[in-house]
Protein backbone atom coordinates (compact mmCIF):
# COMPACT_ATOMS: atom_id res chain seq x y z
CA UNK A 1 0.00 0.00 0.00
CA UNK A 2 1.37 3.37 -1.16
CA UNK A 3 -0.05 6.25 0.61
CA UNK A 4 1.02 9.96 1.94
CA UNK A 5 2.23 8.85 5.59
CA UNK A 6 2.57 5.27 7.56
CA UNK A 7 -0.43 6.09 9.42
CA UNK A 8 -2.79 6.06 6.27
CA UNK A 9 -1.02 3.36 4.81
CA UNK A 10 -1.78 1.06 7.60
CA UNK A 11 -5.95 2.19 7.79
CA UNK A 12 -6.24 1.76 4.36
CA UNK A 13 -4.56 -2.23 5.07
CA UNK A 14 -7.07 -2.29 8.13
CA UNK A 15 -9.89 -1.19 6.04
CA UNK A 16 -9.20 -3.35 2.62
CA UNK A 17 -9.31 -6.06 4.61
CA UNK A 18 -12.38 -5.35 6.51
CA UNK A 19 -13.99 -4.95 3.24
CA UNK A 20 -12.90 -8.36 1.36
CA UNK A 21 -14.58 -9.76 4.68
CA UNK A 22 -18.25 -8.13 4.29
CA UNK A 23 -17.90 -8.85 0.72
CA UNK A 24 -17.41 -12.78 1.46
CA UNK A 25 -20.33 -12.17 4.36
CA UNK A 26 -22.08 -11.12 1.22
CA UNK A 27 -21.10 -13.70 -1.16
CA UNK A 28 -22.32 -16.13 1.86
CA UNK A 29 -25.40 -14.54 2.41
CA UNK A 30 -26.80 -14.35 -1.45
CA UNK A 31 -25.25 -18.38 -1.54
CA UNK A 32 -27.76 -19.16 1.92
CA UNK A 33 -30.80 -16.91 0.82
CA UNK A 34 -30.46 -18.53 -3.02
CA UNK A 35 -30.40 -22.24 -1.68
CA UNK A 36 -32.65 -21.79 0.77
CA UNK A 37 -34.46 -19.10 -0.09
CA UNK A 38 -36.40 -21.94 -3.32
CA UNK A 39 -36.99 -24.42 -0.81
CA UNK A 40 -38.54 -22.42 1.87
CA UNK A 41 -41.04 -21.10 -1.36
CA UNK A 42 -41.81 -24.64 -1.57
CA UNK A 43 -42.52 -25.41 1.90
CA UNK A 44 -44.70 -22.55 1.56
CA UNK A 45 -46.63 -24.11 -1.23
CA UNK A 46 -47.07 -27.32 0.29
CA UNK A 47 -47.90 -25.84 3.26
CA UNK A 48 -50.91 -23.79 1.76
CA UNK A 49 -52.09 -27.11 -0.51
CA UNK A 50 -51.73 -29.31 2.75
CA UNK A 51 -54.18 -26.34 4.74
CA UNK A 52 -56.69 -26.10 1.96
CA UNK A 53 -56.90 -30.24 0.96
CA UNK A 54 -57.43 -30.42 4.78
CA UNK A 55 -60.40 -27.50 4.83
CA UNK A 56 -61.81 -29.35 2.27
CA UNK A 57 -61.85 -32.39 3.85
CA UNK A 58 -63.41 -30.99 7.17
CA UNK A 59 -66.10 -29.22 5.17
CA UNK A 60 -67.19 -31.96 3.64
CA UNK A 61 -67.63 -34.16 6.74
CA UNK A 62 -69.28 -31.22 8.68
CA UNK A 63 -71.95 -31.07 5.73
CA UNK A 64 -72.08 -34.13 4.60
CA UNK A 65 -71.94 -36.01 7.97
CA UNK A 66 -69.37 -38.23 6.57
CA UNK A 67 -66.49 -39.02 9.07
CA UNK A 68 -65.27 -42.95 7.96
CA UNK A 69 -67.22 -44.06 5.27
CA UNK A 70 -66.14 -47.85 5.95
CA UNK A 71 -66.61 -48.05 9.52
CA UNK A 72 -69.43 -45.88 9.58
CA UNK A 73 -71.03 -48.35 6.67
CA UNK A 74 -70.16 -51.45 8.90
CA UNK A 75 -72.20 -50.11 11.69
CA UNK A 76 -74.88 -49.52 9.96
CA UNK A 77 -75.35 -53.16 8.48
CA UNK A 78 -74.80 -54.46 11.52
CA UNK A 79 -77.90 -52.57 12.69
CA UNK A 80 -79.43 -53.91 9.61
CA UNK A 81 -78.12 -57.16 10.97
CA UNK A 82 -79.56 -56.90 14.13
CA UNK A 83 -83.05 -55.74 12.49
CA UNK A 84 -83.03 -58.85 10.28
CA UNK A 85 -82.22 -61.14 13.27
CA UNK A 86 -85.47 -59.90 15.15
CA UNK A 87 -87.10 -59.79 11.81
CA UNK A 88 -86.73 -63.67 11.54
CA UNK A 89 -87.69 -64.33 15.06
CA UNK A 90 -90.77 -62.31 14.75
CA UNK A 91 -91.59 -64.57 11.29
CA UNK A 92 -91.24 -67.51 13.10
CA UNK A 93 -93.06 -67.19 15.67
CA UNK A 94 -95.96 -65.44 13.15
CA UNK A 95 -95.83 -68.50 11.41
CA UNK A 96 -95.70 -70.72 14.37
CA UNK A 97 -98.74 -68.82 15.89
CA UNK A 98 -100.66 -69.19 12.69
CA UNK A 99 -100.32 -73.13 12.64
CA UNK A 100 -101.17 -73.04 16.18
CA UNK A 101 -104.06 -70.76 16.46
CA UNK A 102 -104.74 -68.77 13.44
CA UNK A 103 -107.26 -66.89 14.72
CA UNK A 104 -104.86 -65.53 17.74
CA UNK A 105 -104.93 -62.04 18.32
CA UNK A 106 -101.57 -61.76 18.44
CA UNK A 107 -101.28 -62.69 14.51
CA UNK A 108 -102.37 -58.95 13.51
CA UNK A 109 -100.05 -57.24 15.86
CA UNK A 110 -96.93 -59.77 14.94
CA UNK A 111 -97.51 -59.30 11.09
CA UNK A 112 -97.57 -55.43 11.88
CA UNK A 113 -93.96 -55.87 13.57
CA UNK A 114 -93.15 -57.61 10.94
CA UNK A 115 -94.02 -55.27 8.08
CA UNK A 116 -92.08 -52.49 10.56
CA UNK A 117 -89.05 -54.18 10.86
CA UNK A 118 -89.28 -54.93 7.06
CA UNK A 119 -89.43 -50.90 6.21
CA UNK A 120 -86.45 -50.71 9.08
CA UNK A 121 -83.98 -52.67 7.37
CA UNK A 122 -84.73 -51.25 3.68
CA UNK A 123 -84.45 -47.76 5.63
CA UNK A 124 -81.47 -48.50 7.02
CA UNK A 125 -79.78 -50.29 3.73
CA UNK A 126 -80.86 -47.33 1.78
CA UNK A 127 -78.87 -45.07 3.75
CA UNK A 128 -75.67 -47.47 3.07
CA UNK A 129 -76.53 -48.71 -0.60
CA UNK A 130 -78.84 -46.50 -2.22
CA UNK A 131 -77.78 -44.30 -5.51
CA UNK A 132 -78.06 -41.36 -4.10
CA UNK A 133 -77.17 -39.64 -0.65
CA UNK A 134 -75.72 -43.08 0.78
CA UNK A 135 -72.81 -43.65 2.45
CA UNK A 136 -71.59 -45.33 -0.71
CA UNK A 137 -72.53 -42.72 -3.12
CA UNK A 138 -70.82 -39.94 -0.63
CA UNK A 139 -67.50 -42.24 -0.49
CA UNK A 140 -65.64 -41.81 -3.90
CA UNK A 141 -65.71 -37.86 -3.13
CA UNK A 142 -64.81 -38.22 0.62
CA UNK A 143 -61.85 -40.90 -0.91
CA UNK A 144 -60.83 -37.98 -2.93
CA UNK A 145 -60.70 -35.34 -0.66
CA UNK A 146 -58.64 -38.14 1.72
CA UNK A 147 -56.39 -39.02 -0.72
CA UNK A 148 -55.68 -35.09 -1.66
CA UNK A 149 -55.32 -34.53 1.97
CA UNK A 150 -52.90 -37.02 2.05
CA UNK A 151 -50.66 -36.63 -0.83
CA UNK A 152 -50.46 -33.09 0.25
CA UNK A 153 -49.27 -34.02 3.51
CA UNK A 154 -46.42 -36.08 2.15
CA UNK A 155 -45.57 -33.46 0.00
CA UNK A 156 -45.49 -30.78 3.06
CA UNK A 157 -43.10 -33.94 4.67
CA UNK A 158 -41.00 -33.64 1.54
CA UNK A 159 -40.42 -29.93 1.23
CA UNK A 160 -39.79 -29.68 4.83
CA UNK A 161 -37.31 -32.16 4.60
CA UNK A 162 -35.93 -30.30 1.42
CA UNK A 163 -35.73 -27.33 3.47
CA UNK A 164 -33.13 -28.74 6.09
CA UNK A 165 -31.21 -30.56 3.81
CA UNK A 166 -30.76 -27.10 1.89
CA UNK A 167 -30.03 -25.51 4.94
CA UNK A 168 -27.00 -27.59 6.08
CA UNK A 169 -25.93 -27.55 2.84
CA UNK A 170 -26.08 -23.91 2.91
CA UNK A 171 -23.69 -24.16 6.20
CA UNK A 172 -21.78 -26.51 4.33
CA UNK A 173 -20.33 -23.82 1.27
CA UNK A 174 -19.85 -21.31 3.67
CA UNK A 175 -16.47 -19.35 2.53
CA UNK A 176 -14.38 -18.01 5.47
CA UNK A 177 -11.50 -15.15 4.57
CA UNK A 178 -8.54 -15.88 7.08
CA UNK A 179 -5.85 -13.16 7.96
CA UNK A 180 -2.40 -14.59 7.49
CA UNK A 181 -0.76 -11.69 7.85
CA UNK A 182 -2.21 -8.30 9.97
CA UNK A 183 -1.53 -5.09 8.26
CA UNK A 184 1.65 -3.44 10.00
CA UNK A 185 2.31 -0.10 10.54
CA UNK A 186 5.46 0.72 9.00
CA UNK A 187 8.75 1.74 10.09
CA UNK A 188 9.85 4.50 7.96
CA UNK A 189 9.09 5.72 4.61
CA UNK A 190 10.04 4.10 1.40
CA UNK A 191 8.87 7.75 -0.47
CA UNK A 192 9.87 9.50 -1.75
CA UNK A 193 13.20 9.11 -3.08
CA UNK A 194 14.43 12.44 -2.85
CA UNK A 195 18.21 11.90 -3.81
CA UNK A 196 17.28 9.51 -6.70
CA UNK A 197 14.35 11.89 -7.99
CA UNK A 198 16.95 14.84 -7.69
CA UNK A 199 19.91 12.94 -9.42
CA UNK A 200 16.63 11.83 -12.07
CA UNK A 201 15.85 15.00 -12.59
CA UNK A 202 19.54 16.85 -14.01
CA UNK A 203 20.05 13.62 -15.81
CA UNK A 204 17.17 14.73 -18.20
CA UNK A 205 17.87 18.02 -17.48
CA UNK A 206 21.41 17.57 -18.42
CA UNK A 207 20.16 15.33 -21.63
CA UNK A 208 17.65 18.13 -22.76
CA UNK A 209 20.31 20.61 -22.59
CA UNK A 210 22.67 18.32 -25.13
CA UNK A 211 20.02 17.71 -27.23
CA UNK A 212 18.82 21.42 -27.50
CA UNK A 213 22.32 22.95 -27.83
CA UNK A 214 23.09 20.28 -30.90
CA UNK A 215 19.98 21.70 -32.57
CA UNK A 216 20.30 25.08 -31.86
CA UNK A 217 24.10 24.51 -33.43
CA UNK A 218 22.73 22.69 -36.37
CA UNK A 219 20.30 25.42 -37.25
CA UNK A 220 23.27 28.12 -37.06
CA UNK A 221 25.28 25.94 -39.29
CA UNK A 222 22.89 25.55 -41.92
CA UNK A 223 21.59 29.71 -41.73
CA UNK A 224 25.92 30.15 -42.52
Amino acid sequence: MRAFSAQDAYQINGLLMDMSERLVNTLNDRSRRDLVGYAEEEVRLASDKAKEASIALLNYRSTRSVFEPDRQAALQLQSVAKIQEELISTEAELAQLKSLSPENPQVAALTSRAETLRDAIASEASKVTSARDSLSARAPDFERLALESEFADKQLGVALSSLESARAEARQKQLYLERLVQPGLPDKAMEPRRLRSMLTAFFIALISWGVLSLVIASIKEHAE
